[in-house]
C-alpha cells in the first residue's frame, strides 16, 4: 500500500517540486519555466515548498496547491490576502480528490492565519466550489497608430522615452518610492522588488533624463509622477509597438479620462477571482477607495452574509451596517430595528464585487455603491 502525505512542503523538495509543476503545466524548463516566470515565488531563498500544500505518494509528487500571502494597502487600510497559484495534479493521478483535499487544507490555513480574502485566476466554475467568484471591473482601452494619428495630427516627438532597468540599478529606489505613494498598492519588500516586478521600464524625460514614472511590459502597472506625461508616454510606447490594450483599474480616474479621449474602444472586464473571509474589513477599505475616487451616493443599508468559511471548514455569519453621508463611509454593527438584507455567501461575492449582479438591480443605492474596485497588479498575481 502506498505511503501518502498531505501537508506543507519543505526546502529539500524544491528541485523535484519545480520539475513536477513544470511537467503538469507543459513547460520545458528552458524558455517556459516557473522559476524564470516567477522568481519572487520560486527562488530557493523564498522557500516555495513551504508555501505549497502537497500530496505525495511514496515520496513522489502527485498534487500541489501554492498559497502565497501578500499584504495590500488600500486607502491606508491593510488587508491580508493569500494568492492561490500553480494548482497542479499529476496527469496519471487525477480524479483521486487530491486537489480538493489540498484546496480545503489551504483555505483552512488562510482563515486560521487571519486572511481577509484570497485571490486566484482560472476557470470560474471550478473554483466556485471553494468560494471564489469574479470581482473587480478593470477598463481596457484599445489604442493604435490610427487613433494617435487622428488625435495628435501635428504633434512633435514624445517628450519621454523608456529605459529597461535591472536588479542592480539605483533607479529602482525611485520606482519603489513612487509605488509606495499609490493609494492602492501591495506591500512589496524593497529587497524583493525586482524579483516581483521581473520586467521594469522607467519613463524618463528626453531633455534631462529626469524620472517620470515606470511600468512593466505592455505598460502594465503604469505609474506616473504626473498625469501630464500620459499622452507622451502612450505615444512613445507606440513608436515601437503596433497597438496597446491598456488596462486600468477604476480608481485610476485621471488616467481613465485621458485614455478615453484617445482610444478606439473601451471594454470592462472582471479583474480577479476572490474568496472573502472578512466582509466588513473588505468593504470598509474598498468603499473608502470608491468614495475617494468615483464618489458614492448617500444612503444606509444593512447586510448579513451567511455561510462564510470559518476555521476548520465551519461556516459563520457576519452582519454590518453601511452609512454613506457626504462622501464619508462608515461600517458599524447593525441596528436591530432597521431592515437587513440577508445574502448567502455565494450571492454576496457578486453582489458586492462583481460586474453583473442581478440582486443589485432593484436597489438604486446598492447599484451605485457596488461593484467595489478590487484589483491586483499583474506582477502580484501568483
Amino acid at each position: 500500500m502506498s505511503e501518502l502525505y498531505f501537508g506543507r512542503g519543505n526546502a529539500s523538495m524544491r528541485d523535484d517540486y519545480l520539475d513536477f509543476i513544470n511537467l503538469v503545466f507543459g513547460f520545458n524548463g528552458y524558455d517556459r519555466d516557473f522559476l524564470k516566470m516567477y522568481p519572487n515565488l520560486y527562488k530557493a531563498e523564498y522557500d516555495p515548498c513551504y508555501n505549497n500544500f502537497v500530496a505525495m505518494e511514496d515520496g513522489k509528487f502527485r498534487a500541489a496547491v501554492g498559497v502565497y500571502p501578500r499584504t495590500f494597502s488600500v486607502m491606508g487600510e491593510t488587508l491580508l490576502s493569500h494568492g492561490i497559484g500553480n494548482v497542479a495534479v499529476h496527469p496519471y493521478h487525477r480524479s483521486k480528490g487530491y486537489m480538493i483535499k489540498l484546496m480545503h487544507m489551504a483555505l483552512d490555513d488562510m482563515v486560521a492565519a487571519g486572511a481577509d480574502f484570497s485571490d486566484l485566476g482560472g476557470l470560474r466554475q471550478r473554483y466556485q466550489y471553494f468560494g471564489y467568484d469574479n470581482a473587480g471591473c478593470n477598463r481596457v482601452f484599445s489604442i493604435g497608430h490610427t487613433n494617435i494619428r487622428h488625435c495628435f495630427p501635428n504633434a512633435e516627438a514624445p517628450r519621454v522615452y523608456f529605459k529597461q532597468i535591472f536588479a542592480d540599478d539605483p533607479m529602482l529606489d525611485d520606482v519603489y518610492a513612487l509605488y509606495e505613494q499609490k493609494i492602492v498598492h501591495t506591500c512589496r519588500p524593497r529587497e524583493q522588488l525586482y524579483d516581483i516586478m521581473r520586467e521594469v521600464f522607467v519613463i524618463l524625460r528626453r531633455e534631462d533624463d529626469s524620472f517620470c514614472g515606470f511600468c512593466g511590459g505592455d505598460l502594465s502597472g503604469l505609474t506616473l509622477v504626473s498625469a501630464d506625461d500620459f499622452y507622451d508616454t502612450v505615444r512613445a510606447y507606440l513608436e515601437h509597438h503596433d497597438h496597446i490594450n491598456l488596462v486600468l483599474p477604476p480608481f485610476e480616474t485621471e488616467l481613465i479620462a485621458l485614455a478615453h479621449r484617445i482610444c478606439g474602444s473601451c471594454t470592462i472586464h472582471s479583474a480577479v477571482k476572490i474568496a472573502v473571509f472578512r466582509f466588513r474589513r473588505m468593504l470598509t477599505a474598498y468603499m473608502k477607495l470608491k468614495a475617494a475616487t468615483e464618489g458614492l451616493v448617500d444612503g444606509v443599508r444593512q447586510y448579513t452574509v451567511e455561510g462564510i468559511r470559518g476555521v476548520g471548514g465551519t461556516t459563520v455569519s457576519e452582519s454590518f451596517r453601511i452609512v454613506v453621508k457626504d462622501g464619508a463611509v462608515a461600517l458599524t454593527d447593525i441596528d436591530d430595528a432597521a431592515p437587513v438584507t440577508v445574502l448567502p455567501y455565494k450571492e454576496a461575492i457578486p453582489f458586492f464585487f462583481d460586474l453583473a449582479a442581478p440582486l443589485r438591480c432593484c436597489d438604486p443605492v446598492a447599484s451605485q455603491w457596488f461593484p467595489l474596485p478590487v484589483n491586483i497588479d499583474g506582477c502580484d498575481h501568483v
